[in-house]
């Protein structure tokens, strides 16, 4: 989002109370017709479905300054899939209608949303092809090279990914087990394409890890 309308839509949310939830809190539960809007203030927070053997796959990451859910935003629908704390949150709740009447004043922001719904059903259509393509080291790589694009600081030609995640979750996000996970980062580990402390990754060599990765250099 870029820093105009992330100060717009702070300012609007600004004026609701703020809700905190603690780490690996559900937020909303799947089967659900959210009556409201929730803007992520602080923190991370994932939406995950769960299938009929229990188990997960992560669809979307949230960082600070995203809304959800984005599709029932705008027109009343249940979703199939529950949105939880990564880590502790502070969330803004507000009442849908009062969202759309305040978009339907700013075409800038009404702009900038329906490119907000365009990025997110291109991130769909790119996950889609990685978890049907590719070797699960491919799929982990072109991972984590989409993770530091949009959840990376650059310093000194590493990137450091400000969310925090778990092998569980890395493995959720493109459907294989935690087992072949950790060997996977082990062996990038091993060749020095990234570093991972605390659940977090910083990758070190960028072109290392695109060229193991699915994604075009």
């Amino acid at each position: 989002m870029n820093s105009t309308a992330l100060l717009s839509f702070d300012s609007f949310f600004n004026q609701f109370l703020s809700k905190i939830f603690k780490k690996r809190s559900n937020i909303i539960n799947a089967g659900v017709e959210p009556a409201d809007v929730y803007y992520l203030k602080r923190g991370y927070a994932r939406a995950y479905a769960v299938s009929n053997d229990g188990e997960e796959l992560t669809m979307v990451i949230f960082q600070p300054g995203d809304f959800f859910p984005l599709i029932s935003t705008i027109r009343p629908q249940k979703i199939n899939y529950y949105i939880e704390s990564l880590t502790e949150v502070e969330i803004v709740q507000v009442p849908r209608l009062k969202f759309i009447e305040f978009l339907g004043n700013r075409q800038d922001l009404m702009i900038e949303f329906g490119m907000r719904l365009t990025a997110r059903f291109e991130g769909v259509l790119t996950r889609m092809e990685y978890l049907v393509f590719g070797t699960a080291a491919q799929k982990l790589a072109s991972m984590i090279v989409i993770l530091g694009e949009r959840f990376g600081d650059k310093k000194n030609h590493h990137i450091y990914i400000k969310a925090p995640l778990t092998h569980k979750d890395l493995a959720s996000l493109i459907g294989i087990t935690r087992e072949t996970t950790t060997l996977i980062l082990s062996e990038f580990v091993k060749r020095d394409y990234i570093s991972f402390a605390s659940k977090h990754i910083t990758i070190k060599n960028i072109p290392g890890l695109r060229k193991e990765s699915l994604i075009e250099a």
